[in-house]
């Protein structure tokens, strides 16, 4: 297998390591990941930002990360070349990595002091989708990281064998049959099961709703779904996050994205969801109330054939909701994304630009836990 070059072109202040960098990287020989085969590289200085992209295949931007070193004038370049990257570069963002050099001059305890330092490459990940690194010229740590990463850009390589290609086969093929097996089995759903209807019931202000909370007939099937409800940790709710207030009518307290999906879901799809009810309330979220019985408390009653049609029933749903698609990553009106993990500042939970920035959220979640 015939050698590769990979032309690389470092740019960064001065004192940020970039002649370093190009020594040391110059002519330097590596094994790619898999069997992607042999590289190696060859760089060049460059201080022009105009001709970045200019015969060359990566763009390594240096800084320095000494402990000593101006943290704000760096967070001032980097935010910069970002700017620059998304304005002039964004379809070419993946030949970009920021270098943070100097690696060996950085304390290896994550102290309060150095902390942000340590969760750099995250937040960078995170704020442009372009890969960060640390490196050391004397240590050589992270050598094999950046070379890996440029192999893979540069010279993507995909291990496509036989038994690869059998697997995919296999998947594909049991996953068509089991939707086949769900489509067959599923309970029936009527085509109009998400027809809207006009509200029955005016309740006028949330105080209104809130004061139907209270009612005994509220209390009584709240603590009834109690019994169900069990709170974060497994430890069991003393109440349930629902109230009847209407025999017709269910009430919660709203959550930022709950009544949103419902009323996608009703508009895009024929599972069947109860109607929002009451949509000028800000405070307070009603919908229908279903009647029937839990499927948590009757479903060791059903027999092994219902059962099998409810996994059916709910395999065709969840299958129909992974086939909803947007341009951009983020909640369904278009907002931030709301959750668990998405309790960070506003700023960072979305919408996203790309799907791929919204994968860099979760790899930004490792390194600040």
């Amino acid at each position: 297998m015939s050698e590769k070059e990979i032309r690389l072109s470092i740019f960064g202040d001065s004192g940020s390591g970039k002649t370093t960098l190009c020594n040391w990287l110059d002519g330097k020989q590596f094994v790619g990941p898999g069997n992607s085969g042999t590289f190696r590289m060859k760089c060049r200085e460059t201080i022009d930002a105009s001709a970045f992209m200019h015969d060359t295949d990566m763009v390594l931007l240096t800084f320095p990360i000494e402990i000593n070193s101006d943290m704000v004038s760096t967070l001032t370049v980097i935010e910069n070349w970002r700017k620059l990257i998304e304005d002039r570069y964004w379809e070419h963002r993946k030949k970009f990595i920021f270098i943070g050099t100097k690696r060996d001059m950085f304390p290896e305890e994550r102290s309060a002091e150095n902390l942000y330092i340590w969760s750099l490459p995250g937040n960078i990940l995170l704020s442009s989708g372009i890969k960060c690194i640390f490196l050391s010229a004397i240590s050589g740590f992270g050598l094999q990281e950046l070379c890996s990463y440029v192999a893979k850009q540069a010279c993507p390589y995909k291990e496509s064998t036989m038994s690869t290609r059998l697997r995919t086969v296999l998947y594909h093929t049991r996953s068509a049959l089991f939707d086949f097996l769900a489509r067959i089995f599923a309970l029936p759903v009527p085509p109009d099961v998400n027809r809207d209807t006009p509200d029955t019931i005016e309740i006028l202000t949330d105080e209104d709703a809130f004061q139907l909370f209270k009612l005994p007939e509220a209390i009584a099937h709240n603590q009834h779904l109690a019994q169900y409800w069990r709170s974060f940790g497994g430890i069991k709710a003393l109440q349930a996050p629902a109230w009847k207030i209407a025999p017709t009518l269910i009430a919660k307290h709203i959550s930022p994205f709950e009544r949103d999906n419902t009323l996608f879901i009703r508009s895009h799809t024929n599972i069947p969801v109860p109607q929002p009810r009451c949509l000028h309330l800000n405070q307070v979220y009603v919908s229908e109330f279903v009647p029937g019985r839990m499927l948590l408390a009757c479903w060791d009653s059903l027999s092994w054939f219902t059962q099998f049609r409810v996994a059916c029933t709910l395999r065709n749903y969840v299958k129909i909701m992974r086939s909803l698609t947007r341009d951009i990553p983020g909640s369904v009106n278009g907002g931030h994304i709301y959750g668990q993990i998405f309790e960070m500042p506003p700023l960072c939970n979305g919408p996203f630009r790309t799907a791929e920035i919204f994968q860099n959220w979760f790899e930004y979640l490792t390194h600040v836990g």
